[in-house]
């Protein structure tokens, strides 16, 4: 919710390119991501391991916003997909590869 509003206010409200809209939003995302991965999924409340944890998570997050740019352009200018449905695509797409990336880093 926090990529997808972010991303539709960015660009309906302020006009923002959609691609630069996708890739703030999805970095805004990035810290609530972290922080209900880390604590709600996977039940890390300790401070245990944050440095290593948040560092790679942030690479991830990295490789998944290149990710995420690409596959958002590709259904936009050439699918001609609607620039919310590509962003909904895209970050579901990540967001089940990420999921199993996660839990090897946070196990």
């Amino acid at each position: 919710m926090v990529n997808l509003g972010s991303l539709f206010v960015l660009k309906h409200f302020f006009g923002v390119w959609y691609l630069a809209s996708s890739i703030v939003a999805f970095v805004a995302s990035f810290f609530v991501s972290f922080t209900l991965q880390r604590t709600w999924t996977f039940e890390h409340w300790t401070t245990n391991g944050l440095v290593r944890h948040s560092s790679l998570y942030l690479i991830v997050a990295i490789a998944n916003t290149f990710l995420n740019t690409i596959i958002v352009f590709v259904l936009v200018e050439y699918l001609q997909v609607w620039y919310l449905a590509a962003q909904l695509v895209a970050g579901l797409c990540i967001a089940v590869m990420s999921f199993f990336i996660y839990r090897k880093i946070f196990v």
